[in-house]
């Protein structure tokens, strides 16, 4: 689950801009139907001419009632959100994370903190004095009820199974990775839409290999800001986690000192938790 964070912070601080398709398909139809009735007019009594009229009316009328279509490039929107991510200096934002699996359900709240390049923090809320902190270089992971902090060296030499390195350093940002890793369309021909208190573009992704983490996630990004709101990841296997940002702002000035963690004397330290 915290690698569905940390690549979820990295993927969603995004700006759009939208690419139109000029509507031109619909618009011609109808012009030469009205042409072929007005070539055909000085051949026809006033009669004739009114039925055929009539008859034109009808057939616009079909045209306009053809299916919606998305004149929406997901292709162009992926391009242009993935140069704004590289634009992005700092984020912040309240974030509220539900995760159901079965009947169990959970919910966690506070803020986040992003700034370039890979510093973050989350604060909890819920659970109260819980931590996510990085530097870019170390995570920790404080859970305080149980006062224990995991110590991730994010720059470990650690290889999987496969011979890939667990932790990569990559010219590639966390939206660029998350489009590389999913393929990914709009869900519905119709968009932008209103969905979950707001107007959305609705990103329908799945895991080119399935290879563990969320199989499937719907992102959600905004029509007027272009800056993506909420995330739905579902791992195949009955879990599924929501996370909604809120209050978000661009590009402020944030205190360094938000991305660096000392333990107290007292706290439990486990070293690289999310490596054997």
């Amino acid at each position: 689950m915290m690698r569905f964070y940390l690549l979820l912070v990295l993927s969603v601080f995004s700006l759009f801009l939208l690419s139109v398709v000029s509507l031109f398909s619909q618009e011609s139809i109808s012009k030469k139907k009205i042409e072929e009735v007005q070539s055909n007019s000085k051949k026809d009594t006033v009669q004739s001419l009114k039925q055929k009229k009539r008859r034109s009316n009808i057939a616009k009328e079909d045209i306009n009632q053809t299916p919606e279509h998305n004149w929406h490039s997901n292709v162009e929107v992926a391009r242009k959100a993935i140069q704004r991510v590289e634009k992005l200096q700092s984020y912040k934002a309240d974030f509220k994370l539900l995760v159901a699996e079965g009947k169990r359900k959970k919910k966690m709240t506070g803020k986040v903190y992003y700034a370039k390049p890979n510093k973050l923090r989350y604060e909890f809320s819920q659970p109260n004095g819980n931590l996510i902190v990085s530097d870019g270089r170390i995570m920790w992971f404080y859970i305080k009820r149980i006062n224990i902090v995991g110590k991730q060296e994010l720059n470990l030499k650690k290889k999987q199974p496969s011979g890939r390195s667990v932790f990569r350093l990559s010219p590639l940002t966390g939206l660029q990775r998350l489009f590389k890793k999913y393929h990914y369309h709009f869900d519905t021909v119709k968009q932008p839409r209103q969905e979950e208190g707001g107007n959305f573009f609705i990103f329908s992704m799945e895991q080119r290999e399935k290879i563990g983490g969320y199989e499937r996630i719907k992102l959600y990004v905004d029509a007027k800001s272009y800056i993506v709101k909420m995330a739905v990841g579902d791992n195949g296997y009955g879990k599924v986690s929501t996370i909604k940002f809120s209050n978000i702002t661009l590009d402020s000035s944030l205190d360094g000192k938000l991305f660096h963690y000392r333990p107290e004397g007292n706290v439990s330290v486990v070293l690289n938790p999310l490596v054997e």
